[in-house]
């Protein structure tokens, strides 16, 4: 099953998420917070425009390409701690 489906079985099939839904369930943070870590880059926005994302709510496949997107980064981050233990 693939992120986006999972989203849709949890969430609905919606084109989008409210923007503080998402701030709050994927990231841990305030709007405000995740707007100015949109703003910032230090989250990526995946080609959207935050003030987009704010005001329209955020579109259920971005949700599902920043959960990817974490997890292989978590994959990497775990070949390279379990590469290091070997040696």
């Amino acid at each position: 099953m693939t992120t986006l489906m999972i989203l849709i079985a949890q969430y609905g099939p919606k084109e989008s998420l409210p923007f503080q839904m998402v701030a709050k369930d994927l990231f841990g943070i305030t709007p405000t917070r995740f707007l100015k870590h949109l703003k910032a880059g230090e989250i990526c926005p995946l080609g959207e425009d935050p003030g987009k994302l704010e005001t329209f709510g955020v579109p259920l496949p971005w949700v599902a390409k920043q959960i990817d997107s974490r997890r292989e980064l978590a994959r990497e981050a775990m070949k390279g701690f379990t590469q290091s233990d070997k040696g």
